[in-house]
């Protein structure tokens, strides 16, 4: 895991400075070595967290053996073993991204289809003046970049970006979709100016002007006919990948389905992590005593962490957050812990649910008979003949509901899938600052059949697996130095997971293929979710001072959606009459634009 950041034009020798700076803002991504090199008319710069090949060896950029393809990224290649047997590559170094270089030099942006990982990257090819801009099927590792008096820089951080080229234009449509939201759609960059490559994607750009572009992988396709046994099979050998790291790998353990399942599948290879468990006793229920049995019976060695967060730390997260969200403050603080332990690599079980279709929203709203047409249809005539029922249902859900069909694709579906409460007026405020809010549909969407469950597996992977969940891992995982890899989220295995879309109960029929009894009593019990007690802590304990900056007069939100609005935002949630998210995502948003320096 690294941060990138670089320049390609006629006039990219007189950026050096710039790039230096962006590196000096990203140097938590990369602290064990910075490089920088350049050409006539391109610059390459390089944070460097040393995981495998741990000697200089492993630093960047990478050269192929004929010398004319150079290239950077940041992530991690799984398969790199694999591939350098099926293509007799022979790179000096036996860091995954040293194959890199021959396997573009030999097949270009072709390549990228054999990769299996997470990754942003970007090569030159010097025979023909161009470079090219490349990220992973999931977005797991971000990318943006701008022009620039002809010239195109990037970085893996749209904040190091804006701040080094003064472009800190805030773009309405991705302020406007969070807002409506909770999350900035995947492909969308905050600022203005400034694009985020989109998941699964390629952009080559030539020094005449010209670019092509096209995707990294075919769309996923579901895998045929895959029973449970099979999938767990297909897991077991995603976690035995992403176990591969010349140092330690820790698992952040609770007592969900998720982390154990990948406890019992990194025990089944003999390599067994060092198991941290995260305790806020924000529920008043402790995920430690069933998180510490499994850790027992695997021979782990186990920590339990408890966290109470300073004002520093919640400084410390809006400091780094790259982009506006009202989650990733659990993920903050558990890397936070990861990191007090020495580790600089921990497995998630972040996105089984959203691949599995075992979260909350699923069963609230996927599978209900209420969301087939006729039923839909009438909620919406019943909104349209009382306007004030809207103002209890989901922001989202509403463009939805009063839509002429039943919506097919997860732009529309998603509507019954947040959990934000605005009220009408509120949303109407949104939709009129910038028309174009709206979640434009990912690759993602055209994926599966077109049954309720498939709709909400497309939903839940693009708009909030790959839009919120992602860029929040990768964003607050890195402030701390910490690669944060996640099984779930693996190509092979959601080809699988995805041919499971029409099972009643997958995540449950995934944890008994196991045969292991504490995974069967974590699909048993009723899903808790983090146990952050967001809405007491807004109400009067560390985040309240955000939401009270963020009603202020003198506030971007004020500014933004005025005085009025906000405060009657505000009272419908201090009187109990909205969710809490509905006014985090405004207190959110305002200590990323003070934090960030955006320009409304």
């Amino acid at each position: 895991m690294c941060g990138i950041a670089g320049v390609f034009g006629e006039e990219a020798r007189r950026y050096r400075g710039r790039v230096d700076e962006m590196l000096h803002l990203m140097h938590s991504r990369g602290p064990d070595a910075e490089q920088t090199s350049s050409g006539e008319w391109y610059i390459f710069g390089h944070n460097r967290l040393a995981i495998n090949d741990l000697t200089s060896e492993g630093e960047q950029p990478f050269t192929s053996s004929v010398g004319s393809t150079r290239c950077i990224y940041n992530g991690e290649i799984y398969n790199h073993r694999e591939l350098r047997t099926r293509f007799g590559l022979f790179p000096r170094s036996s860091c995954d991204g040293a194959i890199l270089p021959d396997l573009l030099d030999a097949q270009g942006h072709v390549a990228l289809a054999h990769l299996r990982g997470m990754f942003a990257m970007a090569w030159i090819d010097l025979p023909s003046r161009s470079m090219t801009l490349a990220t992973d099927p999931f977005g797991m590792k971000p990318c943006y970049w701008m022009r620039h008096e002809g010239n195109i820089i990037f970085a893996s951080e749209a904040g190091a970006l804006a701040r080094v080229m003064d472009s800190r234009e805030l773009s309405l449509t991705a302020i406007s979709s969070f807002l409506l939201t909770g999350c900035v759609p995947a492909q969308s960059s905050p600022y203005a100016a400034i694009t985020r490559m989109e998941p699964g994607t390629w952009t080559r750009f030539e020094l005449g002007g010209s670019t092509a572009s096209g995707r990294t992988l075919p769309v996923l396709e579901p895998a045929p006919k895959v029973g449970a046994a099979d999938l767990v099979e297909s897991f077991h050998e995603s976690v035995a990948a992403h176990m591969l790291a010349d140092v330690p790998v820790g698992l952040l353990l609770s007592d969900g389905v998720d982390s154990t399942a990948i406890a019992y599948s990194a025990g089944r290879i003999g390599r067994v992590p060092h198991c941290i468990t995260v305790d806020l006793g924000g529920t008043g229920r402790s995920e430690a005593p069933a998180a510490a049995e499994v850790a027992r019976e695997l021979g782990a060695d186990h920590t339990i962490v408890h966290v109470d967060p300073s004002p520093d730390d919640l400084d410390s997260f809006f400091a780094a957050m790259d982009r506006p969200s009202i989650d990733g403050l659990n993920t903050y603080l558990a890397c936070k812990a990861v990191a007090a332990q020495g580790l600089t690599v921990v497995l998630s079980g972040a996105g089984g649910d959203e691949l599995l279709g075992g979260g909350y929203r699923h069963h609230r709203f996927g599978w209900g008979a209420w969301l087939s047409p006729p039923p839909l249809r009438r909620s919406g005539a019943l909104l349209r003949a009382h306007p004030r029922l809207a103002d209890r249902v989901p922001a989202k859900a509403i463009s939805g509901l009063m839509s002429a069909g039943w919506p097919t694709d997860g732009q529309s579906l998603i509507a019954f899938a947040r959990t934000l409460r605005h009220s009408r007026a509120m949303t109407e405020r949104l939709m009129r600052l910038d028309p174009d809010a709206r979640h434009s549909n990912l690759a993602i969407d055209s994926i599966g059949n077109n049954s309720q469950r498939s709709r909400m597996l497309r939903a839940e992977t693009g708009q909030y697996l790959m839009s919120q969940l992602l860029p929040d891992s990768d964003s607050f995982a890195m402030a701390h130095s910490v690669e944060l890899r996640v099984p779930f989220v693996d190509v092979r295995f959601a080809n699988h997971a995805w041919s499971r879309a029409r099972s009643r109960h997958p995540k449950r029929d995934f944890a008994q293929a196991f045969n292991q009894p504490a995974l069967v009593r974590a699909a048993a019990a009723q899903k808790q979710g983090f146990g952050v007690p967001m809405d007491r802590w807004m109400r009067e304990g560390p985040l309240s001072r955000f939401v009270e900056a963020s009603e202020h007069k003198s506030s971007a939100m004020c500014d933004l959606l005025g005085n009025d609005e906000v405060q009657r935002t505000v009272a419908r949630w201090k009187n109990g009459d909205a969710h809490w998210s509905t006014v985090w995502c405004l207190a959110s948003a305002e200590a990323w634009i003070s934090n960030s320096g955006a320009l409304p």
